[in-house]
């Protein structure tokens, strides 16, 4: 296919479409990020080109300022995606990581591709300072997410999968995800694609986003709310890749997500839907 869900989950599109955005660190991100980048390409320089595949660049997203927020917001970030042999990776979203299983371009009659992965990426975060509403609620600060992902594709679907935990001490939380996408080649410059996701958390995690303790609402305008476990958000998205050159291509998405079950109900949130739209420019090497 030629725009798999991949493309999303490449630039934070779940995570920005939720509310949960990464502003605050965004300077810091980008920074590693590229000079992460920098220094796989002087590695690629000395290795065999066939083995590399990077692409570099940048653009924004306009959305929502925390999850359930009313108040819109640009946010600049940075794109980066750089593979090497097919078997080790660093993207915007899926941080740094390998692929235990790869099958692409397989003539099975049902299965056509199959990936399984590990990876180690940035959690989410969350500042107080992002909205009054968050005031009393402290910060949730940024931290490292490992876990395992999977993709399946079968005639013109892509099935995914993903499963992360904090490893640190951000969110603390479990989260996951299913999704179904679909990609198409319209000319042959253009390619769309579009997909439907479910996401899940366990209790940390909800609690987190969520959830307000006992001392989080002495110190805020907020009643006290315990978020359980479950699903916590749904949602459907268009995505559009447009080759301007060889190396230089234009990527866009835009999508409707929607807050659900305890999420939904929390008294942090004060729109359940939201929108979010982005624009980036990158450039192949």
């Amino acid at each position: 296919m030629p725009i798999p869900t991949g493309l999303l989950r490449d630039v934070y599109l779940r995570d920005r479409l939720l509310g949960q955005r990464r502003e605050p660190r965004v300077v810091e991100f980008a920074l590693v990020s590229l000079a992460i980048a920098g220094l796989l390409l002087l590695l690629a320089s000395a290795a065999k080109a066939d083995d590399w595949e990077v692409t570099i660049g940048a653009g924004a997203t306009y959305g929502p300022e925390y999850p359930g927020a009313d108040e819109y917001g640009v946010s600049p970030l940075p794109y980066v995606d750089v593979t090497w042999r097919d078997r080790l990776f660093l993207r915007s979203e899926q941080g740094v990581g390998g692929y235990v299983i790869n099958w692409e371009d397989r003539n099975d009659a049902l299965i056509e591709g199959l990936t399984v992965g590990l990876s180690v990426r940035p959690s989410e975060t969350r500042d107080e300072d992002d909205d009054d509403r968050l005031d009393g609620l402290g910060d949730i600060d940024l931290s490292a997410e490992v876990g395992v992902f999977a993709t399946l594709e079968v005639g013109f679907l892509e099935f995914g999968a993903e499963l992360y935990q904090d490893v640190g001490n951000g969110h603390e939380g479990l989260r996951g995800e299913l999704s179904t996408g679909v990609g198409r080649q319209l000319t042959e410059r253009l390619s769309v694609g579009a997909e439907t996701f479910l996401q899940f958390g366990d209790g940390q995690y909800l609690e987190s986003f969520f959830g307000v303790t006992g001392r989080q609402a002495q110190r805020s305008r907020l009643d006290r709310y315990d978020a359980g476990s479950g699903l916590y958000g749904a949602g459907v998205g268009l995505s559009s890749r447009y080759q301007l050159t060889e190396n230089w291509m234009l990527l866009g998405f835009v999508e409707y997500s929607r807050l659900v079950g305890d999420a939904a109900d929390s008294p942090i949130v004060e729109n359940e839907g939201a929108v979010e739209v982005g624009a980036f420019v990158a450039y192949r090497f």
